[in-house]
């Protein structure tokens, strides 16, 4: 999280120092300026390569893939509770 807001921070200093910028807060400073946040530009990135991922559109030897996946499903639970 540390090296996350330090890389922010950046842009953060970058977008003030552009003339008439400096007395808008950093969202209004990209708003004006067309850009995302740093964090909002890496979630978009990761869901992308998610989508390319399930849609076949990168090509993933699943062999050397460690991988987990948490599902709960709410459902059983609530029949279980039922009976």
């Amino acid at each position: 999280m540390k090296n996350i807001l330090l890389i922010e921070s950046v842009q953060r200093k970058f977008t003030k120092r552009i003339p008439g910028m400096s007395g808008l807060n950093y969202y209004s400073r990209l708003r004006m300026l067309g850009l995302k946040s740093l964090e909002l530009r890496r979630l978009h990135t990761d869901v992308l390569l998610v989508y390319r991922i399930l849609f076949g559109r990168v090509r993933l030897n699943s062999n050397e893939i460690n991988h987990t996946c948490a599902v709960t499903n709410t459902v059983r639970h609530t029949e279980t509770a039922m009976l």
